[in-house]
């Protein structure tokens, strides 16, 4: 499995957003101030269907460094990674 943004990326694109989320929870863990990770852990969230979850974990990146900006996979529609369908 890779490490890191890395695979939790590829374990989105792949459908396995439990296993995702599981894998950026440990990573923020050990770095709490990752937007990135923080992103992906609601992302993967969100894909799950516990959209509460991921509302409460976007709450708590907007509180810590808001939304992670100049990655256009982030914004893209359609995109493996994006919130937005």
């Amino acid at each position: 499995m890779k490490a890191g943004e890395a695979g939790v990326r590829d374990l989105i694109a792949r459908g396995e957003v439990p296993l995702a989320y599981d894998q950026a929870a440990a990573l923020l863990a050990e770095q709490p101030d990752a937007p990135g990770l923080r992103y992906l852990a609601a992302l993967s969230l969100a894909r799950a269907g516990a959209r509460d979850r991921a509302g409460a974990e976007l709450d708590e990146l907007d509180s810590r460094a808001g939304v992670p900006t100049g990655d256009d996979r982030l914004a893209a529609p359609g995109s493996p990674v994006s919130l937005r369908a």
